[in-house]
């Protein structure tokens, strides 16, 4: 998923240096729109998770899905019979914030709202600031272009540390707290070469680190209440994605200079850092725990 968020990010920056100059930003808009296109491709060719159908009492569906994925035992669940469990209710947004998953949700809310409210601040206002240093129109976008390529590598090595180690909010904390860093570098330092330094972090750590913020939620909760748990963790993030681009215009209105919206950003994955350490479910007797486990080499699925 990183790696399509991450070419798609770059193929924007191209696009925009293209055809920005001959169709304005509404161009953008339009070569957006062509993504409507993967629609029916995702209904037919994307599956369900086996519990998730196997809670909606879907078993054909399991073992066909069990069946792609291990084709040397396709003969074994064909055959075997499945009991689908009962569902005492259906899923629920208030269910989020019930005694067993409150804190839990409220800091994943509060995480993600951070995280994106930095991210689309910069992808943003990236562009302009670095025009504003004296860099090139089509350098500018490549800025952009730099951190969403560096995103999927800063994706791919956190993920791999927690499968790995375990720990995930400390790993994230570590990676949204060194993004924090890596734009306040961009305050300090105005050289060519520490932009791209500083901007490549930036991606590799706070965007990188929204990557793996995905999947820990959706490890954090029970599958009745997975999807919407995920649901509510990205539209609660939408809003901060919406304000970042906002408030970081309105700041370089009120204040000359590009250092108050990069502090700002800074401020914001920082405190994204320090937020996501209090995502914890509270419930003695859950069946799982939000605390990824390190990956057992010896494990084979079933």
């Amino acid at each position: 998923m990183a790696l399509g968020w991450a070419l798609g990010g770059a193929a924007a920056g191209i696009v925009g240096v293209l055809i920005t100059p001959l169709a304005g930003w509404r161009g953008l808009y339009w070569v957006g729109s062509l993504s409507a296109i993967l629609i029916p491709l995702l209904y037919v060719y994307l599956p369900e998770s086996p519990k998730f159908s196997l809670l909606r009492g879907r078993t054909d569906e399991v073992k066909a899905i069990l069946s792609k994925l291990r084709p040397e035992r396709a003969e074994l669940y064909l055959a075997l019979p499945v009991l689908a469990p009962q569902i005492s209710a259906r899923a629920s947004v208030s269910s989020l914030v019930s005694i067993q998953y409150r804190q839990l949700s409220l800091a994943i809310w509060l995480t993600s709202f951070l995280s994106l409210f930095c991210i689309f601040g910069l992808s943003g206002w990236i562009p302009t600031l670095m025009q504003a240093r004296g860099e090139s129109f089509a350098t500018s976008f490549a800025f952009g272009a730099l951190m969403q390529i560096m995103s999927l590598v800063g994706g791919l090595i956190c993920g791999y540390i927690v499968d790995r180690r375990g720990a995930p909010r400390a790993w994230l904390s570590a990676w949204w707290l060194g993004g924090a860093l890596a734009v306040g570098g961009l305050i300090f330092f105005h050289g060519h070469l520490s932009n791209l330094v500083c901007s490549a972090l930036a991606g590799f750590c706070i965007i990188g680190a929204q990557f793996v913020l995905n999947n820990f939620t959706a490890h954090s909760y029970e599958t009745d209440v997975r999807a919407t748990a995920v649901g509510m963790e990205l539209g609660v993030g939408r809003l901060g994605a919406i304000l970042g681009p906002f408030i970081g215009g309105t700041l370089q209105q009120m204040f000359p200079g590009e250092n108050v919206v990069l502090t700002a950003m800074s401020a914001a994955a920082a405190a994204a850092g320090i937020g996501v350490l209090f995502a914890i479910r509270k419930c003695s007797s859950c069946s799982t725990s939000n605390e990824m486990p390190s990956t057992n080499a010896n494990a084979r699925p079933v």
